[in-house]
């Protein structure tokens, strides 16, 4: 990655785009995603952060990994 590290003030519309992205992600992997959780700088309210939603899924099975790719 090259360029500048962009950090901006809080949004408080990050929890709702986590939650959007979390219904999208469960919705196309259904029970092969055990859980989907919002990590990050942009999970802390009120911290200035990159622009951008990180997002962790935990897989039900080892195996899942490569059903997905």
């Amino acid at each position: 990655m090259s360029g500048p590290i962009i950090i901006v003030e809080y949004d408080p519309s990050r929890p709702e785009v986590f939650q959007l992205l979390r219904k999208w992600i469960t919705d196309e992997l259904g029970s092969i995603a055990a859980a989907v959780e919002h990590v990050g700088s942009t999970f802390f309210s009120s911290l200035p952060a990159k622009p951008i939603v990180d997002i962790d899924v935990l897989f039900s099975d080892d195996r899942a990994l490569s059903i997905v790719i």
